[in-house]
């Protein structure tokens, strides 16, 4: 009886990991999605920049945002 207790603990856990690992994704695809977005408008209203230096500073901003401890540690 333990050892069934034990496959539906570690079951459990596997289904836990999953989930949050799926919402992780899917956080991370609206980042992306949303960052993407950005470039799209900096591209219409700010023709000057070039694509490279949007995709850069939205990156960097978007990790800023995921990561904000880390500001600190590379200004």
């Amino acid at each position: 009886m333990t050892e069934h207790s034990s496959i539906i603990m570690m079951m459990r856990m596997v289904l836990v990991l999953v989930l949050v690992l799926v919402l992780v994704l899917e956080d991370w695809e609206t980042k992306v999605e949303y960052s993407l977005r950005f470039e799209q408008i900096s591209l219409k209203y700010r023709p000057e920049l070039s694509k490279q230096q949007l995709l850069s500073r939205s990156f960097t901003e978007s990790f800023y945002k995921t990561f904000p401890d880390m500001r600190n540690k590379f200004n």
